[in-house]
């Protein structure tokens, strides 16, 4: 069974991620390529909002008894399959799950405006 209040903190902190994301949509892609700070708090907030998704799409797929997911890509597949996410946007779903990943990593990874913008 989904613990109802971890998951409720969860979707309040993925609100304020997206909150502070939206807040810096105007930023232009000069702006991150020369701002390191500006350009870090994006990453992290955005590796921050990305986790939170998995974690909840994680406790879903449990409760469900849904198949089990074989890598992070497969979290968001599992929830398009399931009809908890639109299947046509699963490749966007799939490239957030990789950001995700090479935050993990500890690699340099500098996304693409858009794809911070459009997540």
């Amino acid at each position: 069974m989904v613990d109802k209040v971890l998951l409720e903190e969860k979707l309040k902190l993925l609100a304020e991620y997206v909150a502070d994301l939206e807040e810096q949509k105007h930023v232009s892609p000069t702006d991150l390529k020369e701002n390191k700070l500006l350009r870090r708090y994006l990453e992290r907030t955005l590796h921050l909002a990305v986790e939170a998704c998995l974690d909840i799409g994680s406790h879903i797929i449990a409760d469900q008894k849904l198949r089990e997911p074989e890598d992070y890509k497969d979290v968001m597949a599992v929830l398009c399959e399931a009809g908890y996410l639109p299947a046509n946007k699963l490749d966007g779903f799939k490239k957030m799950a990789q950001f995700r990943n090479a935050g993990q990593k500890q690699t340099l990874c500098v996304p693409q405006p858009g794809l911070l913008l459009s997540l």
